[in-house]
């Protein structure tokens, strides 16, 4: 046998049918394990979410401890609030990029990071930041901390100590939230009271159609969506499916009593 020709023949290398098989089957498996990969980084960067509203939440927590339980301040426009509202608006343009509003507010002392107040999944802005990442994502529920009458809602008065904390329980009234970059602005999350069925502000979708709380008694979690499937805008408010009305519901909830 003439195995000098066989092996001359091998090394001539594939046919082009073969490397087509070979590009065809390269590309079938892309197309299964690129999916994978890209919800395994969406959940990671929602871990990292988690922890982020958690080291916010204890920030929050020793806040009013150090202040005979005197919840933090979460009004707009207010040097002394949680954030600094004067120069906070993410729907300014100087605003929506500027660190300063996060490092002059009052809670960053207890936790001197300015990365915990940006969502890693939030990888841009909107035209008004240029595009460029927001220097916060995440806003804080209006009754927690107001003194303006606009958070006032309904039977919902707003909270000012820890103990007044009680229509929902610690455990079911929301403090942080992760909010879409499309309706987030001052540093209040605000909620319109039942029966409306309208989004005032709308919390975030980009977690795999999920977004992430905090609450009074320190815990977090993520709450997937029935409906919400996109960054909510503040043209779009309406809750008009039976999916997008629950996940108001939902929110609403954990708001008032």
């Amino acid at each position: 046998m003439n195995y000098s020709r066989i092996l001359r023949r091998r090394g001539a290398g594939f046919t082009l049918i073969e490397l087509l098989v070979v590009i065809a089957i390269i590309a079938i498996l892309a197309s299964m394990i690129l999916p994978a990969l890209s919800r395994a980084k969406i959940k990671a960067q929602q871990v990292n979410d988690l922890n982020n509203l958690k080291q916010m939440s204890i920030a929050w927590m020793m806040y009013a401890s150090d202040n005979r339980e005197r919840l933090v301040l979460n009004n707009t426009q207010d040097t002394n609030s949680w954030i600094d509202g004067a120069i906070g608006s993410e729907q300014d343009a100087t605003g929506s990029t500027n660190v300063n509003a996060v490092k002059l507010g009052k809670l960053y002392p207890y936790n001197p990071n300015v990365a915990i107040y940006q969502c890693p999944g939030a990888n841009l802005g909107t035209k008004v930041s240029n595009y460029q990442k927001l220097a916060r994502n995440y806003s804080m529920e209006g009754r927690m901390g107001s003194t303006e009458l606009e958070y006032i809602y309904g039977t919902g008065m707003p909270y000012h100590t820890m103990a007044s904390i009680s229509r929902p329980s610690p455990a079911m009234a929301i403090v942080f939230i992760d909010e879409s970059v499309n309706t987030i602005d001052d540093g209040v999350f605000a909620t319109q009271a039942p029966p409306s069925i309208s989004f005032q502000n709308y919390p975030t979708a980009r977690h795999l159609n999920a977004a992430v709380f905090s609450f009074a008694d320190g815990h977090v979690e993520p709450k997937k969506w029935r409906g919400l499937a996109k960054e909510g805008s503040l043209t779009t408010p309406l809750a008009n499916t039976p999916t997008l009305l629950q996940d108001l519901r939902w929110i609403q909830q954990h708001v008032y009593p």
